[in-house]
């Protein structure tokens, strides 16, 4: 999901200096698109929906925190996160993508830790003299998700996918519960050969979080949160990076259900549903503060919004559409690709929330209106 904004060898992270090439500088090959006053000056392609939303026209914007091979990270003062990134990286609510020189290493452009950004005209100035552009960006907002097929059509064709997936994960981090997302879902025992020192511990919390989720009972959702958040290592955690998979795909899967434009059911909506995933959302906003990274915290915020990167999205208008297994696959392993195991752990989460979502739409829809086409035949209902 959003972890797919993490592309790229770290150079410095908080302070610590890394050479990406065994003590070898790599040099732009191509100069910046202009100068201005001694600046070098880039055109933004593109940039999140919210990242510029309550900016004044001039002032500190954040201040850099991370600096990758093509990108870096800065934390506003209310901590909020902008990912400055090259634009061969995807899309994201913390994106703001850049016509850099190719090819790029973020260290050799003078881009350091604690280097300020500053907002001067609508346009942002990074440190003393790197100018980056903003009148030809695009907004990026994520596409409104479109319901194709009956839940459990798309439920199979969801099982399907994921089991195809669950072989090829590999067998760090929560990688390996790729395939039980139907298993956990309905509280059945995970079915899973392989279990990791990071699934193991992850597991409880899960059992919590999804029983919360059943139930409507706030308190286990926020235990079960609590263990996830900032389990396992990195700057995003495993335990983070399938909160906010399952955020997405909880969160568009009942939107999409929610925003049906035609059927038995047009124009009604499910009001428990969204004190359900409010209940996670001020969850994981609440233990993110203090219980991982302030990158991940950053993304965090976004995914409790049910808003992840633009292939994370892709996957889910994919599924919720019965697209064909192949390109359901090939947009499956595009969120996988991401990292070493934070694309599988984000896809983890997403099967499981993509799973509940359905779950719950059907559960809705007999009760209120005693619907066969809507009870899911998944044994939970």
């Amino acid at each position: 999901m959003w972890s797919t904004v993490l592309s790229g060898r770290a150079v410095s992270v908080a302070g610590r200096r890394h050479s990406p090439c065994s003590g070898v500088r790599i040099l732009p090959t191509r100069s910046a698109t202009a100068t201005r006053a001694g600046q070098h000056v880039y055109d933004v392609t593109s940039f999140g929906a919210t990242l510029m939303e309550d900016t004044p026209p001039s002032g500190l914007w954040g201040n850099v925190i991370a600096t990758f091979q093509r990108s870096c990270y800065v934390l506003g003062a209310n901590g909020d996160l902008m990912c400055i990134a090259d634009d061969s990286l995807v899309d994201g609510p913390v994106m703001l993508r850049v016509d850099f020189p190719k090819p790029l290493y973020v260290d050799a452009l003078g881009v350091r830790t604690g280097m300020p950004l500053w907002v001067e005209d609508r346009d942002l100035r990074l440190g003393p003299r790197i100018l980056l552009r903003m009148s030809d960006a695009r907004l990026w907002t994520p596409p409104v998700v479109k319901r194709s097929a009956a839940p459990e059509l798309i439920l199979g064709s969801l099982t399907t996918l994921a089991a195809g997936l669950a072989p090829a994960a590999p067998g760090d981090g929560l990688a390996p519960l790729v395939g039980c997302g139907e298993d956990l879902a309905s509280g059945r025992p995970v079915r899973s050969s392989r279990r990791s020192q990071v699934v193991r511990a992850a597991l409880p919390g899960l059992r919590q979080l999804v029983k919360g989720l059943r139930t409507r009972d706030a308190l286990a959702v926020d235990r079960g949160v609590e263990r996830l958040i900032g389990l396992g290592p990195g700057l995003t955690p495993s335990g983070d990076d399938f909160l906010g998979g399952l955020m997405v795909g909880l969160t568009r899967t009942l939107e999409s259900r929610w925003g049906e434009s035609d059927g038995p059911h047009a124009g009604r909506r499910y009001p428990n549903e969204q004190g359900s995933i409010k209940a996670v959302a001020d969850s994981i906003r609440r233990h993110a503060a203090n219980r991982t990274t302030a990158i991940s915290a950053g993304l965090l915020r976004h995914a409790a919004q049910g808003i992840g990167s633009a292939p994370v999205h892709n996957l889910v208008q994919l599924v919720l559409g019965t697209a064909s297994t192949a390109k359901s696959t090939a947009a499956a392993l595009a969120v996988a690709g991401a990292g070493h195991t934070s694309g599988w752990d984000c896809l983890a989460g997403l099967f499981l929330g993509m799973h509940i979502g359905l779950w719950r739409e059907g559960r809705e829809a007999s009760r209120q209106w005693g619907c066969r086409s809507h009870r899911l035949k998944c044994g939970v209902v």
